[in-house]
């Protein structure tokens, strides 16, 4: 259509430049045969195809939100890369978080089955950030100066080395690590370099055992910068963010005494004898599907009268033993593959 609409400007545009006419002749000549006969044509293929496929001719969606619709509607791992590293990040930045999580869940199994798509060109595209510790771990082992002899003497080692014995010497140092973790919190202080030299070694000997950490820790350099618990639900974040909310008077009781205004709700919770005042801000992405959920404390002071009175009858009469734990910080749900969701706080 654009073609068609740009001829006679074109032709006008020449014949003012001072363009031949005999040129200008024929072009205006040709425009009155080809323009004519093209628009019957596609009138008449428009009218003799099914009308029901009228619509796939035409699209508003943009290129990014195609982008992000393919990478979620496949199953199928060199699709979803063609869709996400191997297309600009602006078109699927906002569900960064998907193919951080779909990255963190494959990686293994890829660095075993090496894929042909997953080429050195791609493996460039990944950001660093996005590779479980297992493979950071590697990468900073063997970047790591060591002489050759000394190689060479802990490979003779370990390969006459018995395989029982290993497995009790590994087992004794796990089971020391734990305790010195365990002193330290006991005591709830201690020295900084022991505590991060503690939780570098455990971190290491969870990977060890297969654990995929990268939803858990976000520390570099054996320093606990801050950690993050996290971890997959069987569900979508919809049925995530319904289970929060939802009413429950059982073992950990759940109970919405006031909502605000801007998504803000005051809720009760308690689990054994502890209980928590809290209010709670739900942001909710409509493009992702992901939900934000913001923690604050409260007291009693702060809360309108009708809440006060939902809460008296939330916490029943055997209260005066109970405990108030404060917390406060960001719960993000955002949706994962086979309808799944990654929680992370």
């Amino acid at each position: 259509i654009f073609t068609m609409t740009s001829l006679p400007v074109t032709i006008r545009i020449y014949e003012n430049q001072g363009g031949k006419e005999s040129i200008v002749e024929l072009a205006w000549s040709l425009l009155y045969i080809l323009l004519p006969s093209t628009l019957v044509m596609f009138a008449s293929f428009f009218f003799n195809i099914n009308k029901d496929f009228w619509h796939t001719f035409v699209s508003t969606e943009r290129g990014k939100d195609l982008t992000i619709t393919n990478f979620r509607e496949t199953n199928d791992d060199a699709t979803k890369a063609h869709y996400s590293f191997k297309r600009s990040k602006h078109h699927w930045k906002s569900v960064e978080e998907e193919v951080r999580a779909w990255v963190v869940a494959n990686w293994s199994r890829w660095e075993s089955e090496k894929p042909k798509w997953l080429d050195k060109d791609v493996r460039a595209q990944i950001p660093k950030e996005y590779i479980p510790i297992t493979e950071k771990l590697t990468n900073t082992s063997v970047n790591e100066k060591s002489s050759q002899a000394t190689g060479e003497v802990k490979k003779k080692k370990a390969a006459t080395e018995n395989s029982q014995e290993r497995k009790e010497r590994e087992k004794a140092q796990r089971t020391k690590e734990i305790k010195k973790l365990r002193a330290a919190v006991l005591k709830g202080k201690g020295s900084e370099k022991e505590s991060k030299e503690t939780t570098r070694n455990l971190i290491q000997t969870l990977v060890k055992r297969g654990a995929n950490d990268s939803l858990l820790n976000l520390s570099e350099d054996g320093g606990v910068n801050f950690t993050e618990i996290g971890g997959i639900a069987h569900a979508v974040p919809k049925e995530v963010h319904d289970f929060i909310f939802k009413e429950f008077s059982g073992d950990f009781k759940r109970h919405t005494i006031y909502n605000e205004k801007n998504r803000k709700k005051l809720v009760f919770w308690k689990a054994g004898k502890v209980e928590y005042l809290l209010r709670l801000k739900v942001s909710a992405d409509k493009r992702t599907s992901s939900y934000t959920i913001t923690f604050e404390p409260i007291v009693e002071e702060d809360i309108p009268s009708e809440a006060l009175t939902k809460l008296h009858e939330a916490r029943g009469n055997q209260h005066n033993n109970h405990k108030r734990a404060r917390f406060r910080g960001e719960m993000k749900i955002v949706p994962l593959f086979h309808g799944q969701s990654s929680i992370t706080w």
